[in-house]
């Protein structure tokens, strides 16, 4: 072979092998996060004062992997995380372009899901899947649906769930409790096994998009997972991409209180106490002198 022949085919391969590595994502597992203890009030506003402690999942092309398209070069969507003993409380804005409603009673639009493994029950068991809780944008009285459980179901508003979910200017936005009684319970139908949840509890999450076009269907669908592109998605239990871990609540400390019940002077009152004292000396010193 001719040193230009081989050359030219050398180049022809590496440009190949170039195209088809661009094709790979190099996205990588959310892995564990520390939920924070807090509550927020569900109401379709992602107050920052209310989240400003909230864990912050990111949900985008480094954390996702699709199962049908692709995922979105400009969909990035940081999911936040509180808990308390209520539930688990989600929220989130979403940047879509081909913004899709959903109808009453469905998710037939834009959807996110949630696959919950409460206390990680179904991890490393031969169960396909653990349980989903899926919702689209919708004004009217938003719901849940429950999937792969035992008893799925439309789960109204104020049922076990509290969820809002508003339109914005470049897509939609959503705030969601999941009660603990919920999860629990429906964890425990599916396993057979009871969870109290509890600081320390772990859950393992899957986090879904279904990307619609204007005329409903389907055009992108990922999700986040432990495997990259190379291996197939997989929607169960052993492939969840996250780890959350409920953390202790802050315990802020009264200061300590001194015999008789009087609180203990802080930093700034010993302070002022002291400058007191310190002028009360010199006057009686003044008036001791004027007397002498």
């Amino acid at each position: 072979m001719k040193k230009s022949t081989f050359l030219a085919t050398l180049l022809a391969a590496t440009v190949a092998a170039s195209a088809l590595a661009s094709n790979v994502s190099a996205m990588e597992a959310v892995g564990d996060v520390s939920v924070p203890y807090g509550t927020a009030v569900i109401d379709g506003t992602i107050d920052a004062d209310e989240w400003k402690d909230a864990a912050v999942i990111p949900f985008n092309g480094d954390t996702a992997k699709a199962w049908a398209g692709a995922v979105p070069a400009d969909f990035s969507t940081d999911v936040k995380a509180l808990w308390d003993e209520t539930g688990l409380y989600l929220a989130g804005e979403i940047t879509d372009s081909t913004f899709m409603a959903s109808t009453e009673g469905q998710y037939n639009g834009d959807a996110f899901q949630f696959s919950i493994d409460l206390g990680q029950v179904f991890y490393g068991t031969t169960e396909s899947r653990a349980i989903f809780y899926s919702f689209g944008c919708w004004d009217g009285n938003t719901m849940v649906q429950r999937q792969e459980s035992k008893n799925d179901a439309v789960v109204n508003d104020g049922d076990g769930v509290e969820i809002k979910t508003t339109k914005t200017s470049d897509g939609w936005s959503f705030e969601l409790m999941l009660s603990w009684d919920m999860l629990a319970e429906d964890a425990e139908l599916k396993s057979g096994k009871t969870v109290d949840v509890a600081e320390g509890t772990k859950l393992n999450m899957l986090i879904c998009y279904l990307d619609k076009d204007t005329a409903g269907t389907v055009i992108n669908a990922f999700g986040t997972t432990l495997t990259d592109e190379g291996t197939a998605f997989d929607w169960g239990p052993n492939d969840h991409g996250i780890t959350l871990t409920l953390a202790a609540p802050v315990v802020v400390e009264d200061a300590p209180a001194e015999e008789g019940g009087a609180t203990a002077p802080q930093t700034a009152d010993a302070v002022s106490i002291a400058i007191f004292a310190v002028a009360a000396s010199a006057a009686a010193l003044v008036i001791f002198k004027k007397k002498h």
